[in-house]
């Protein structure tokens, strides 16, 4: 079962969050950021964020997963205390 969360940054909506079972490694989960498109690309200017591609790891499933995206999120240099996460039911209900 896959696990979807919101990511916000400074106040701004800027990517889901896909935590799923990893297929072959029973003991460890898959932690995908898919950022929003923006401007026709991976990106947001005014937030100074740049995603070239999707970013993602594996981690044993014993890691909370909210700890888990913020270590996927910390691989493109965005500072952790900056985000927040939201599962996505509390993403679409804070539309």
């Amino acid at each position: 079962m896959t696990n979807l969360y919101g990511v916000i940054y400074e106040g701004r909506r800027i990517a889901f969050a896909y935590v799923s079972p990893h297929p072959e490694r029973t003991d460890h989960i898959v932690v995908s950021v898919i950022p929003m498109e923006r401007k026709g690309k991976w990106e947001d200017r005014t937030l100074e964020i740049h995603f070239e591609n999707p970013i993602y790891d594996i981690f044993p499933d014993s890691k909370p997963e909210n700890e888990a995206i913020m270590e996927v999120i910390a691989q493109v240099a965005i500072e952790p205390f900056k985000v927040q996460i939201q599962p996505l039911d509390e993403w679409y209900k804070n539309a």
